[in-house]
């Protein structure tokens, strides 16, 4: 029934400017697409600042200053995040302007926006890889600089260890983090996609 009344508003948008009806279909609360990952964006952002921020606050605070360097990537990788949501969206608002689109307009946005939500899958998976790379050749030695410690012939099997392991959880949080993101954004961009080309026939 939704997809046979946003056909038929659509179909009379050449004659007259499209009413609220087909926004309401779009962006309804309950089962629009478009208004869940809204609101999926902004549980996310709201996480987001939350977690980062109160990492940022601890990094800063605590260990007498040894890991201000964290801190300091923390606050960037969560402004660049934040970057990010916005711009996503202001791109949702947009495809909620329904008096403002076409169809064409509204069919590359939505491939924006899966561009958007690709980007998004491949950035939350680097974060680990980046963040043990990180840790390693950072934060471990001023750990050990401080604490008196000499790098010994251990070093190359702790190398060994610490590349195992940060490649295990790139593995494993690359499959968690496609969920995630399929089931956030994923499965209503493909409810869009199928309600736009349905409208074709």
């Amino acid at each position: 029934m939704e997809l046979d009344n946003l056909k038929e508003l659509w179909q009379q948008q050449e004659n007259e400017t499209p009413g609220s009806d087909l926004q309401t279909i779009l962006g309804r609360k309950s089962n629009g697409p478009i208004a869940k990952m809204k609101r999926n964006l902004i549980i996310e952002l709201v996480v987001l600042l939350i977690t980062y921020g109160a990492a940022v606050v601890y990094f800063f605070i605590g260990f007498r200053g040894l890991l201000d360097s964290l801190a300091w990537v923390y606050l960037l990788t969560g402004l660049l995040f934040v970057y990010y949501f916005i711009r996503k969206y202001s791109l949702l608002n947009n495809m909620e302007c329904m008096a403002c689109q076409v169809k064409g307009n509204l069919t590359k946005q939505v491939s924006v926006l899966e561009k958007y939500v690709r980007f998004y899958e491949i950035a939350g998976t680097a974060i680990v890889p980046i963040f043990g790379v990180y840790t390693y050749w950072v934060l471990i030695p001023k750990l050990r600089f401080t604490n008196g410690r000499q790098p010994d012939a251990s070093v190359n099997s702790e190398l060994l260890i610490w590349l195992m392991v940060t490649i295990l959880l790139t593995f494993i949080f690359y499959f968690l983090n496609k969920w995630y993101v399929k089931k956030l954004y994923g499965n209503h961009i493909k409810r869009l996609k199928i309600m736009l080309f349905q409208m074709e026939d």
